[in-house]
Protein backbone atom coordinates (compact mmCIF):
# COMPACT_ATOMS: atom_id res chain seq x y z
CA UNK A 1 0.00 0.00 0.00
CA UNK A 2 1.36 3.41 -0.94
CA UNK A 3 1.12 6.70 0.91
CA UNK A 4 -1.52 7.84 -1.59
CA UNK A 5 -3.59 4.73 -0.81
CA UNK A 6 -3.35 5.48 2.91
CA UNK A 7 -4.38 9.09 2.31
CA UNK A 8 -7.38 7.88 0.32
CA UNK A 9 -8.37 5.46 3.10
CA UNK A 10 -8.11 8.21 5.72
CA UNK A 11 -10.46 10.40 3.68
CA UNK A 12 -12.81 7.46 3.16
CA UNK A 13 -12.93 6.86 6.92
CA UNK A 14 -14.24 10.41 7.36
CA UNK A 15 -17.37 9.82 5.27
CA UNK A 16 -19.61 8.39 8.03
CA UNK A 17 -18.74 11.20 10.42
CA UNK A 18 -19.30 13.83 7.74
CA UNK A 19 -22.75 12.41 7.06
CA UNK A 20 -23.55 12.25 10.79
CA UNK A 21 -22.45 15.86 11.28
CA UNK A 22 -24.54 16.99 8.31
CA UNK A 23 -27.75 15.60 9.81
CA UNK A 24 -26.97 16.07 13.52
CA UNK A 25 -29.84 17.55 15.47
CA UNK A 26 -32.45 17.13 12.76
CA UNK A 27 -35.86 16.05 13.99
CA UNK A 28 -37.83 13.27 12.31
CA UNK A 29 -40.01 15.87 10.59
CA UNK A 30 -36.90 17.63 9.27
CA UNK A 31 -35.45 14.31 8.07
CA UNK A 32 -38.71 13.71 6.20
CA UNK A 33 -38.87 17.16 4.60
CA UNK A 34 -39.18 17.01 0.80
CA UNK A 35 -40.34 20.54 -0.15
CA UNK A 36 -43.16 18.87 -2.09
CA UNK A 37 -41.07 16.83 -4.51
CA UNK A 38 -38.02 14.60 -4.63
CA UNK A 39 -36.52 12.59 -1.84
CA UNK A 40 -36.32 13.48 1.83
CA UNK A 41 -33.07 13.69 3.76
CA UNK A 42 -33.95 10.32 5.33
CA UNK A 43 -34.29 8.72 1.89
CA UNK A 44 -30.99 10.19 0.70
CA UNK A 45 -29.20 8.89 3.80
CA UNK A 46 -30.48 5.34 3.28
CA UNK A 47 -29.75 5.47 -0.45
CA UNK A 48 -26.21 6.74 0.14
CA UNK A 49 -25.36 4.11 2.73
CA UNK A 50 -26.91 1.20 0.84
CA UNK A 51 -25.14 2.30 -2.32
CA UNK A 52 -21.84 2.38 -0.44
CA UNK A 53 -22.52 -1.15 0.83
CA UNK A 54 -22.99 -2.39 -2.72
CA UNK A 55 -19.73 -0.78 -3.84
CA UNK A 56 -17.93 -2.14 -0.79
CA UNK A 57 -18.88 -5.66 -1.88
CA UNK A 58 -17.47 -4.91 -5.32
CA UNK A 59 -14.22 -3.59 -3.82
CA UNK A 60 -13.84 -6.70 -1.69
CA UNK A 61 -14.36 -8.93 -4.72
CA UNK A 62 -11.89 -6.91 -6.80
CA UNK A 63 -9.27 -7.17 -4.06
CA UNK A 64 -9.65 -10.94 -4.25
CA UNK A 65 -9.93 -11.39 -7.99
CA UNK A 66 -8.52 -9.16 -10.70
CA UNK A 67 -10.74 -8.50 -13.71
CA UNK A 68 -13.98 -9.57 -12.04
CA UNK A 69 -17.29 -8.50 -13.57
CA UNK A 70 -20.42 -7.61 -11.63
CA UNK A 71 -23.66 -8.26 -13.51
CA UNK A 72 -26.17 -6.04 -11.78
CA UNK A 73 -28.90 -5.80 -14.40
CA UNK A 74 -31.32 -6.71 -11.59
CA UNK A 75 -30.60 -3.32 -10.03
CA UNK A 76 -30.98 -1.31 -13.20
CA UNK A 77 -34.30 -3.01 -14.02
CA UNK A 78 -35.97 -0.60 -11.59
CA UNK A 79 -35.71 3.16 -11.14
CA UNK A 80 -34.10 4.66 -8.09
CA UNK A 81 -37.56 5.75 -6.94
CA UNK A 82 -38.84 2.17 -7.16
CA UNK A 83 -35.90 0.83 -5.15
CA UNK A 84 -36.41 3.56 -2.55
CA UNK A 85 -40.05 2.54 -2.24
CA UNK A 86 -39.37 -1.22 -2.17
CA UNK A 87 -36.61 -0.81 0.40
CA UNK A 88 -38.80 1.58 2.47
CA UNK A 89 -36.25 4.38 2.64
CA UNK A 90 -38.95 6.74 3.87
CA UNK A 91 -40.03 4.50 6.76
CA UNK A 92 -37.04 3.19 8.64
CA UNK A 93 -34.91 4.95 11.19
CA UNK A 94 -31.59 6.59 10.50
CA UNK A 95 -29.56 5.38 13.49
CA UNK A 96 -29.02 1.71 12.49
CA UNK A 97 -28.09 2.82 8.99
CA UNK A 98 -25.50 5.27 10.34
CA UNK A 99 -24.04 2.57 12.62
CA UNK A 100 -23.86 0.21 9.66
CA UNK A 101 -22.16 2.88 7.53
CA UNK A 102 -19.54 3.61 10.19
CA UNK A 103 -18.89 -0.09 10.88
CA UNK A 104 -18.77 -1.24 7.26
CA UNK A 105 -16.47 1.64 6.33
CA UNK A 106 -14.06 0.80 9.14
CA UNK A 107 -14.16 -2.91 8.24
CA UNK A 108 -13.43 -2.23 4.58
CA UNK A 109 -10.51 0.06 5.41
CA UNK A 110 -9.11 -2.53 7.81
CA UNK A 111 -9.25 -5.13 5.05
CA UNK A 112 -7.72 -2.82 2.43
CA UNK A 113 -4.85 -1.98 4.74
CA UNK A 114 -4.00 -5.70 4.97
CA UNK A 115 -4.36 -6.88 1.38
CA UNK A 116 -1.27 -7.75 -0.66
CA UNK A 117 0.20 -4.72 -2.48
CA UNK A 118 -0.54 -6.22 -5.91
CA UNK A 119 -4.26 -6.28 -5.10
CA UNK A 120 -4.24 -2.48 -5.29
CA UNK A 121 -3.61 -2.89 -9.02
CA UNK A 122 -6.72 -5.06 -9.56
CA UNK A 123 -9.78 -3.83 -11.38
CA UNK A 124 -13.35 -4.87 -12.01
CA UNK A 125 -16.29 -3.87 -14.12
CA UNK A 126 -20.01 -3.40 -13.52
CA UNK A 127 -21.94 -4.98 -16.38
Amino acid sequence: MTDSHEALLKRYLQLPERLEVAIAGLSNSELDLTKGEGWSIRQYVHHTVEGKLMWQIFLRAIAGRDGIEFPIAWYFDLTQEEWAQRWAYDKHTIEPTLVLFRSSTRALVEMLRKIPPEAWEHNGRVT
